[in-house]
C-alpha cells in the first residue's frame, strides 16, 4: 500500500471496532502463507537462525519470527492508525528506572533497537504522560514520514526528522525532554 491509502484507511474504528485477537489470527495466517510462498525466504531465516537455535530448533524459529513480525505489523496499524491507546499492555517492567531517572529532572536519552514493537515504547511513555520526542531519520516512500510523524503526533509524541544526516544508525531514538519549568 502506498502511504495515501494507509492514511485514508481508517484502522481505529475499521480494525479496533473487531477483536483484537481476530485481526492478529489474520496476520499469524498471512505469515504461514507467506512462508509457504516464499520458501527460499524462510529457509534464509533458518538458515540464519541455525547458529542460535540449532539446526533441529530452527524450522520452528522461523515460523514463529515469521508469525510473531506479522502481529508486530498489525499493531503497528492499529498505533498509526490512531488505535495505540486501546491495544492492551500485557507487560510493564522497568518503569521505574525512568520515573527514577525522570525524577533527577535533567531528562532522559532512550535508545531503542529496532526489536519487536519499539514503537509501543514511545506510546506506553507517552500514556504515562512522559513527554518524548522521537529523532528518526525520513522513512523510505513518499509519505511515509509524514504518516509516521501524524500518527505519533496522535499520541503526544513530537518527531524530529533528520533528512540529511547518515550517521543516525538507529533511526527511532527516543529522547524525553523535561519541561523547561523543571
Amino acid at each position: 500500500k502506498t502511504a495515501y491509502e494507509i492514511r485514508n484507511c481508517d484502522w481505529s474504528s475499521d480494525v479496533c471496532s473487531s477483536d483484537l485477537g481476530v485481526w492478529r489470527c489474520a496476520g499469524r495466517i498471512g505469515a504461514a502463507i507467506y512462508c509457504a510462498l516464499r520458501p527460499a525466504r524462510l529457509r534464509v531465516a533458518e538458515a540464519n537462525l541455525a547458529p542460535v537455535v540449532g539446526s533441529n530448533a530452527a524450522p520452528a524459529s522461523a515460523r514463529r519470527l515469521f508469525s510473531n513480525f506479522a502481529e508486530k505489523l498489525i499493531d503497528l496499524f492499529l498505533a498509526e492508525g490512531g488505535a495505540g491507546a486501546r491495544i492492551p499492555v500485557s507487560a510493564w517492567n522497568g518503569f521505574e528506572t525512568i520515573e527514577r531517572a525522570l525524577a533527577r529532572k535533567r531528562g532522559v536519552l532512550l535508545v531503542t533497537p529496532h526489536l519487536g514493537n519499539w514503537e509501543f515504547g514511545g506510546l506506553m511513555l507517552a500514556r504515562k504522560g512522559v513527554p518524548i520526542v522521537a529523532l528518526t531519520q525520513a522513512e523510505p516512500g513518499v509519505g511515509f514520514t509524514e504518516l509516521r510523524q501524524q500518527a505519533r503526533a496522535r499520541s503526544g509524541i513530537e518527531t524530529i526528522v533528520d533528512r540529511k544526516s547518515t550517521r543516525l544508525n538507529s533511526s527511532h531514538s527516543s529522547v524525553s525532554r523535561m519541561p523547561s519549568s523543571a
